[in-house]
């Protein structure tokens, strides 16, 4: 009988040992599968362009809205949704490669809440940027150019950021300029007589704001031009 008891007692130790490396086992498939997964979500989390910082009315004339909003290095483009104010839930949606729209045939007078996403290359959304105006009744003046469209970086390397923009009608020059974000001071006030501008010289890794705007006559003193539009927090790449 002690014999057999010492038998059962040693099974016992044998399945332990046995239950024991089982589990062992498993943790090793186990706990890299986890970090896998976890890895994968931030990820993803991470995939998720940051929101554009603010949305500005750079113009608001007869039923036509202009906006820009601030830049955002990770978006793929940009999505911009208007709802008109006891309207909901009807909404219009546009999408923009650039950091500025033209929103026309707006009922002026009325009131519009206007949304701003960013979108990552997989159509990961942003939390939105958003504003409210009330669409004017005023026409615009006849002293004015169009305004600049299409304004965005077509290159950024080796601290130097070529600007392009669509040519505007009426205009015989361009005038960019460009400061650090956290400065009040603009540079670089140089003419252009091109869609195009080449700035060069920058802190690498800074962020800096660009804007240009069109006059219907090299003088940049002359009467007829149009509005500003801008690129905010462009971050400056080293290489």
């Amino acid at each position: 009988m002690p014999r057999k008891s010492n038998n059962m007692g040693t099974r016992r130790k044998q399945c332990y040992s046995s239950i024991g490396l089982a589990v062992f086992g498993y943790a090793l498939v186990l706990i890299p599968c986890i970090l896998f997964f976890s890895c994968d979500l931030d990820k993803d989390k991470g995939s998720t362009p940051a929101s554009p910082s603010y949305v500005n009315v750079t113009s608001n004339t007869e039923g036509v809205v202009r906006i820009s909003w601030s830049y955002v290095s990770s978006a793929y483009k940009y999505v911009v949704e208007c709802k008109k104010s006891g309207d909901f839930p009807t909404c219009f949606e546009y999408d923009f490669l650039t950091t500025g729209a033209i929103l026309t045939d707006l009922d002026q007078g009325a009131s519009y809440t206007i949304y701003v996403y960013a979108l990552g290359a997989n159509n990961e959304r942003s939390t939105p940027a958003k504003t409210t105006v009330t669409v004017s009744t005023k026409k615009p003046s006849p002293d004015r150019l169009p305004p600049i469209i299409g304004f965005k970086v077509a290159s950024n390397s080796h601290g130097t950021v070529s600007l392009q923009w669509l040519p505007v009608t009426g205009a015989k020059a361009y005038f960019a300029e460009y400061k650090q974000s956290n400065s009040n001071t603009w540079h670089g006030d140089r003419e252009y007589s091109s869609s195009t501008a080449t700035i060069s010289g920058l802190t690498a890794k800074a962020s800096y704001d660009f804007r240009v705007r069109a006059y219907a006559d090299s003088d940049r003193y002359y009467a007829i031009y149009n509005d500003y539009v801008y690129l905010y927090g462009v971050i400056v790449n080293a290489r």
